[in-house]
């Protein structure tokens, strides 16, 4: 039987909202960065063309430490310690170069503000996979010696975010990918071919031992998220404290259900406060449908309050309903990209902020909404400058723009083409 969420009184219904604009720390999308699973078999399948030249630039990290000209270091490279994330962090800056110097290793081809961190999952990925060290928090043990993975040390992880952080204020820009309302289809529609087992449990591995990412529930769960995140234009960390308590079901004169959703937070200033959003009904876009989405999810998932969105127990597609332990940014987007791979795109390209990015070009591009509309339902406040707006409206330059053949997007409600 699925949960009813709380209906609101005829009262409540004639009550406006006057729920206050709150402003809270961002919590940081690398938060958690790659802990998780690095596991996922398409991901080991795909991971040297999606890392473009993996073997060449982990030789290339190995042929930094050689350089250094202390044969002692080769030690801390092969048996990890204290000084294993030094030489990470040292080998990424010597490609990815300072704000005050360019980078030292020639060629390196590695300039935009997520080439450090595609680094860092290099490394993390080798210390996993090839050296057997698996992908838990690199962290020293009683006994003085060194467990987990280096490259998922909290110094790596402190250095890459410093490094960005120096990169942005000397005036490089930051940018992803936005997720289209195409490819969250390509997500929901692989992620339903997935078999439902009527109980949760470990994870099948797949011929080689290495562990399936997700089941379906953490897929159904991740498709919810998408459809959220996409419509609403909001940022994972908000997503991800929705809680039961934020939703409420009311009933069209047909019968079909209605979800309000009122958060109690939003990172950017509201001028009229936090207005709620209504999700109606999609069959003919299932991928958008919130309402359809959300029951499935809650019926499987046996969530009755508390936090929407759970991480899940390592190694198994179950969550602990006790312990309401909501799902963290940084997990989300281990989970997202893992997701992404399954369809072969490339993971590196899209981040976190895909979906606010993208919503907003769906509504101006597809929907045809002005901007006055796309600022208030998106939550920017008036005081705003414009080219705030038009960078999320901007979009990658598209090779095929420019061609008369190229196959065109179609409207899934008119059939029409956006020529």
């Amino acid at each position: 039987m699925i949960p009813q969420i709380p209906k609101m009184s005829a009262r409540e219904e004639e009550r406006e909202s006057e729920t206050a604009s709150l402003e809270g720390d961002y919590e940081t999308e690398e938060e958690e960065g790659l802990v998780g699973e690095v596991t996922s078999f398409h991901y080991s399948q795909l991971v040297d063309r999606l890392f473009s030249g993996y073997r060449g630039q982990i030789q290339q990290f190995e042929e930094y430490v050689g350089s250094l000209e202390c044969p002692e270091l080769l030690g801390h490279l092969e048996n990890p310690d204290q000084e294993t994330p030094v030489l990470i962090a040292s080998w990424v800056e010597s490609a990815f170069g300072t704000v005050e110097e360019p980078a030292s290793v020639e060629g390196a081809g590695v300039r935009s503000l997520g080439g450090a961190e595609k680094m860092r999952s290099l490394a993390a990925h080798f210390y996993a996979i090839d050296q057997g060290y698996g992908n838990r928090r690199f962290k020293e043990k009683a006994d003085r010696s060194w467990s987990g993975n280096p490259a998922l040390s909290d110094f790596v992880e402190e250095y890459v975010k410093t490094l960005t952080r120096r990169k942005m204020q000397a005036g490089e820009k930051s940018s992803v990918k936005a997720i289209t309302s195409q490819k969250i289809r390509e997500l929901y529609e692989y992620n339903s071919r997935i078999l439902l087992s009527t109980r949760p449990a470990t994870l099948p591995r797949s011929t080689d031992g290495i562990r399936i990412w997700g089941g379906v529930r953490q897929r159904m769960m991740m498709s919810l998220i998408y459809a959220i995140a996409f419509l609403c234009l909001l940022r994972i960390d908000e997503v991800a404290q929705i809680e039961v308590k934020h939703l409420r079901r009311h009933e069209l004169p047909d019968g079909r259900p209605r979800i309000e959703l009122t958060l109690d937070y939003r990172k950017t200033h509201q001028p009229r406060g936090i207005q709620p959003f209504f999700f109606y009904p999609n069959r003919i876009e299932p991928w958008l449908d919130v309402p359809t989405l959300l029951d499935s999810w809650l019926q499987i998932s046996g969530i009755q309050d508390g936090f929407l969105f759970r991480a899940f127990i390592a190694g198994s597609d179950g969550i602990d309903l006790a312990e309401n332990r909501k799902l963290s940014p940084g997990l989300f987007l281990l989970n997202f990209r893992h997701n992404l791979v399954d369809i072969s795109e490339e993971p590196f390209l899209y981040g976190n902020h895909s979906f606010r990015r993208g919503g907003a070009q769906f509504f101006y591009v597809e929907r045809k909404w002005d901007i006055p509309t796309l600022c208030d339902w998106g939550g920017w406040s008036p005081a705003y400058s414009a080219d705030v707006i038009f960078r999320y409206l901007a979009g990658l330059k598209e090779e095929h723009r420019l061609n008369p053949h190229a196959a065109s997007a179609v409207c899934p409600s008119c059939g029409s083409s956006a020529r």
